[in-house]
């Protein structure tokens, strides 16, 4: 669950949009698009969740019916297709399936029961959602797909292009195979500044847009 202060960030930014649009990755059960959802709901807006996890969906799906969002099971790559998911299973929830291979986790929480599914599973590029859903801009895009954030800012650079603020997950020690670190998160994102740092969440501001 988001802290206050990281929600008070982003409603901040959401209380000014005119037509907001909000786009959350890795939607897991649904509770971040659902305070999203308090901060645009006397305005008429648009959210998209998204959630790899087929047992997540359900509850993103029911979620996305009671605030008017479009709910798609898929996960985030780098192309439109089809992917391996590394489902999680432990008594807490099923917060960290990831299309990359655990590594680093397995380490810090053993008690974390991470399984390649048997079939693969739906994925798409950002750039891909954006277009289908005839979107000219993002207000915020949140991103927490635990270890793809390379994935997500190769396939979306025309998306990021037209993202005002993007609130993403930012680790400093490697969780999953082939993770983008912050240092090389940063890299990848010029034009881009960190208006805020909440442990290992970043939240920046498209100086371009």
């Amino acid at each position: 669950m988001s802290s206050d202060n990281e929600m008070l960030a982003v409603g901040a930014v959401l209380r000014d949009c005119k037509d907001p649009v909000i786009v959350d990755l890795g939607s897991y059960q649904g509770e971040d698009a659902n305070w999203m959802a308090s901060y645009v709901r006397d305005r008429q807006s648009e959210i998209i969740m998204v959630e790899a996890d087929k047992e997540n969906f359900a509850t993103v799906a029911n979620v996305a019916g009671h605030i008017g969002a479009t709910a798609i099971w898929g996960a985030i790559s780098d192309h439109t297709g089809m992917c391996d998911f590394w489902a999680c299973y432990t008594s807490d929830g099923r917060g960290s399936g990831s299309i990359r291979k655990p590594t680093g986790h397995l380490r810090e929480k053993p008690w974390y029961d991470f399984r390649l599914l048997g079939e693969k599973i739906p994925c798409y590029d950002l750039d891909t959602i954006f277009a289908k859903a005839g979107l000219d801009h993002i207000d915020v895009l949140w991103v927490d797909i635990q270890g793809a954030e390379r994935d997500m800012i190769k396939g979306g650079q025309a998306a990021l292009k037209r993202t005002r603020y993007l609130f993403i997950e930012s680790e400093e020690r490697e969780l999953y195979d082939g993770q983008a670190l912050r240092p090389e998160l940063l890299a990848m994102l010029p034009g881009w500044t960190v208006t805020h740092v909440f442990d290992f969440n970043l939240f920046l501001r498209n100086d371009r847009f």
